[in-house]
């Protein structure tokens, strides 16, 4: 048996998510759904594709959004959400940058933005070796300083500038 509700371009605004559990596809598209995301998206176990885009929804995408195993489309595009996007089950196939679109707190691979979490650490620098380093760097200040100057002056006897 094959379920199919169109919600799309109404002025849905309240939770009717848990009469959903035996749909195949949700599209929730174009309306005024605002804040998080209604965890009872999650129980929609049977769901194989599911449309949020140009909604005002502004919370991370649920984890929970993995235990969805039959879906195989999503749009969640041109809302406010944030975070990171979860990379396992189903989740880890939405690849498709055009998902994600125009939401401009998202990161994860999906989307190739790296995630604060995600980017490699700065190797830890100890007092000691940056003292060295400072070292080593004023003694190659002072040996390049010493050679301009005295090839400058080389330069300067040799064209004939000065009359020894």
């Amino acid at each position: 048996m094959y379920f199919l509700l169109d919600l799309s371009s109404n002025q849905i605004s309240s939770e009717i998510l848990a009469l959903l559990s035996a749909l195949k596809m949700l599209n929730l598209s174009y309306n005024k759904l605002s804040g998080k995301i209604p965890k009872s998206l999650s129980d929609l176990q049977n769901v194989e594709g599911l449309d949020l885009s140009h909604d005002k929804v502004s919370s991370p995408i649920l984890i929970t959004f993995t235990k969805l195993q039959q879906l195989t489309t999503m749009d969640v595009s041109n809302n406010r959400l944030t975070g990171q996007i979860p990379t396992d089950g189903q989740m880890n196939t939405m690849a498709d940058a055009n998902i994600y679109a125009n939401n401009s707190r998202l990161c994860s691979f999906q989307i190739r933005v790296p995630c604060h979490e995600d980017l490699p650490l700065a190797p830890k620098q100890h007092g000691h070796d940056n003292k060295k380093e400072s070292w080593i760097s004023l003694k190659a200040v002072g040996i390049g300083y010493s050679v301009s100057f005295l090839l400058t002056i080389g330069i300067i006897f040799h064209v004939g500038y000065f009359d020894p």
